[in-house]
């Protein structure tokens, strides 16, 4: 598998990802109960070079396939995970935030910049999100990854530079604590 690829691969498995954090709207709702979006995440994690190990992670297509098929369980776990009342905030600034406010507005901001350099909207969430952050990962892998497919390897590169910076300064400081809560 080429460079290409693999960068198409890693923007899929964001994409999905990021598809079982939004709020279940109809359309969305569909694609996750009909077992799609689990068929097509198995897809790309088969199909991603870089994975940990060498099977598909079982705890987490186990969780999945649990809620495939029964769109209430779905409604019902979201609104259950993911209220102002629950222990496992799916909002970035509450995993770090000091007792200063201006904190937590900067760092937003932040994040809202990575966003606005991509041309991303994210007006109906906070930008801080889990869904809105795998989103934007999924949109900048996707603009590595037709870059490489046009043999553009300065954008491909700047928009990998993005991929990283974004991880070491946002995504990756607060996911495994999210991980963990939501366990």
């Amino acid at each position: 598998m080429d460079n290409a690829d693999t960068a198409f691969q890693r923007s899929r498995i964001y994409r999905l990802f990021s598809y079982c954090f939004f709020y279940p709207d109809k359309d969305l709702l569909h694609f996750l109960s009909s077992g799609e979006c689990l068929r097509e995440l198995e897809q790309a994690l088969l199909a991603y070079p870089h994975r940990a190990g060498t099977a598909v992670p079982e705890g987490l297509l186990g969780e999945l396939k649990k809620l495939a098929g029964d769109g209430e369980l779905i409604m019902d776990e979201h609104m259950r995970l993911f209220t102002l009342k629950s222990s496992c905030s799916p909002y970035e600034t509450d995993y770090y935030r000091s007792f200063l406010a201006v904190f937590s507005a900067e760092d937003m901001a932040d994040v809202a910049g990575f966003y606005r350099a991509f041309g991303m909207d994210f007006n109906l969430e906070r930008p801080d999100y889990i869904a809105t952050e795998l989103e934007f990962m999924h949109l900048a892998a996707m603009r590595e990854a037709e870059a490489l497919y046009r043999h553009e390897s300065e954008k491909a590169a700047l928009c990998r530079q993005i991929e990283k910076k974004f991880i070491e300064e946002h995504l990756g400081r607060w996911v495994s604590a999210f991980s963990e809560a939501l366990a």
